[in-house]
């Protein structure tokens, strides 16, 4: 299967959306041609180069976005607004094509063991209740959540789209073979700034027990 691409400095996760604003030239004739075909197009994070100028080197997982509205500015600026359907990966980069492209087969994912799943996601749940709460307390960052869904999938993609991590460490969740690979990637990740997160509430503790002297020292209470 051939699509386009859109390297991008993101990580698109199933269900995600995707605000774009499309000004270079390839990429609107791109957007063009997906209108018209009814077509998806695929989002990749980029390894090395950037989102403007010549194609950038992507990794070889991503996932296809359909657009689902598009808002044209009177310039010609196109903003729109995509969501994220189903992982890919790619097989081969296209060189002779007017945009960035590849030839790619679709990579569902494996759904897994339903116990583990079901052990794996409670812990998820559990862990980013957690972190929530400590990314709140440490740096006044609240995450705009309605509700967590009971859908395992649905709760890896939540939680991958909503953690404050670099984006290989997200890229390493969207090619988690199976979903409790995935899950499993998370519980570690969740762990890990859990312990940061608590130690930078810490040192803002200890902070507010010191006071600065006359001389410029520093004094506990």
């Amino acid at each position: 299967m051939q699509i386009p691409l859109f390297p991008l400095n993101t990580v698109l996760f199933p269900g995600m959306v995707l605000p774009l604003q499309i000004f270079e030239p390839r990429y609107l004739k791109m957007v063009a041609r997906c209108l018209s075909d009814e077509g998806c197009f695929g989002v990749v994070l980029i390894r090395e180069g950037g989102e403007v100028g010549p194609t950038a080197e992507p990794y070889g997982v991503g996932t296809l976005a359909r657009i689902q509205s598009v808002d044209k500015e009177p310039g010609g600026t196109l903003h729109i607004v995509a969501v994220g359907v189903r992982r890919f990966q790619i097989n081969e980069m296209l060189e002779d094509q007017p945009w960035p492209s590849a030839d790619i087969t679709e990579w569902p994912i494996d759904p897994g063991e339903p116990s583990t799943v079901e052990r794996l996601s409670d812990r998820v749940r559990e862990l980013f209740g957690e972190y929530r709460t400590n990314l709140s307390e440490a740096t006044n960052l609240k995450l705009k959540i309605n509700s967590i869904p009971d859908e395992p999938e649905a709760l890896a993609s939540l939680v991958a789209i909503a953690m404050q991590i670099e984006l290989r460490d997200k890229q390493k969740v969207i090619e988690a073979e199976t979903l409790p690979a995935m899950l499993e990637a998370e519980v570690g990740l969740l762990a890990r700034e859990k312990m940061i997160l608590e130690y930078v509430k810490d040192s803002q503790d200890r902070q507010k027990h010191l006071r600065v002297g006359p001389t410029g020292q520093m004094f506990l209470n």
